[in-house]
C-alpha cells in the first residue's frame, strides 16, 4: 500500500511537472509567435494602405533578421517609385511646356505667312478686299473704287489665287486680322 501511494504520488508530481512544462512551452509559444507575427502583420498593414495610394508611409524596421530586411528593402523601394513619380511628373511638365512652346511658334509662323500674304497685294488689290469686307457688289466696289465689274472680278479672282481663300466669308476675317478694315465700334 505504502508503494502504490508513494506511486500515486510521484505519478501527481510527475503530471504537474509534465503540465506546468506545457503551460510554459505555450506561453512561451505564444510569446515567440506574437514577436513573429507583430512585424509581419505591420508590414502587411503598411503594404496594404500603400497598395491604396499613401505612398509616405514606411514600414517600421524593429529587428535586424529576415524580417527587417524585407522592411528596409520595401522602404527603398518606395523611395525609387516616389523618384520615378517625380521624374515622370518633371517630364510631363516639360513636355507640356515644349507643346506650349510649339503651339506659340506655330501660331507666330501661322501669323507670319497670313502678314506674308497681306504684303502679296497690291493696294488697289486691298481696296478690294476691303469692299468686299463691307459686304459690296462687284458692281457696288467698281463704282467706289472708279474701275469697270471685269476689273473688278480681275482683282477677286487675284486675290483669291494669292490668298488660297475663295468666300467672302473668308476674305473678310482676312481683312480683319490684317487690319484692312476695322469692325465697326471698335478703336
Amino acid at each position: 500500500n505504502a508503494i502504490l501511494r508513494q506511486l500515486r504520488q510521484m505519478q501527481i508530481f510527475l503530471i504537474v511537472i509534465v503540465l506546468v512544462f506545457l503551460f510554459v512551452a505555450i506561453v512561451l509559444a505564444g510569446s515567440l509567435t506574437r514577436a513573429i507575427y507583430r512585424p509581419i502583420k505591420k508590414l502587411t498593414d503598411t503594404v496594404e494602405q500603400v497598395g491604396e495610394g499613401d505612398l509616405s508611409l514606411r514600414a517600421e524596421v524593429e529587428t535586424g533578421d529576415e524580417i527587417g530586411i524585407l522592411c528596409r528593402e520595401f522602404n527603398v523601394m518606395l523611395d525609387d517609385i516616389q523618384e520615378l513619380i517625380q521624374k515622370v511628373i518633371e517630364e510631363e511638365r516639360l513636355k507640356k511646356d515644349s507643346e506650349i512652346r510649339e503651339i506659340e511658334i506655330e501660331d507666330y509662323e501661322e501669323k507670319q505667312e497670313k502678314l506674308n500674304k497681306a504684303a502679296l497685294l497690291s493696294e488697289r488689290e486691298k481696296g478690294v478686299v476691303a469692299c468686299i469686307a463691307q459686304g459690296m457688289s462687284n458692281k457696288e466696289i467698281a463704282e467706289q473704287l472708279c474701275l469697270s465689274v471685269n476689273t473688278v472680278t480681275t482683282h477677286r479672282r487675284n486675290i483669291s489665287m494669292k490668298l488660297g481663300i475663295h468666300s467672302a466669308a473668308s476674305i473678310t476675317i482676312f481683312a480683319i486680322v490684317n487690319k484692312i478694315v476695322e469692325i465697326p465700334g471698335k478703336s
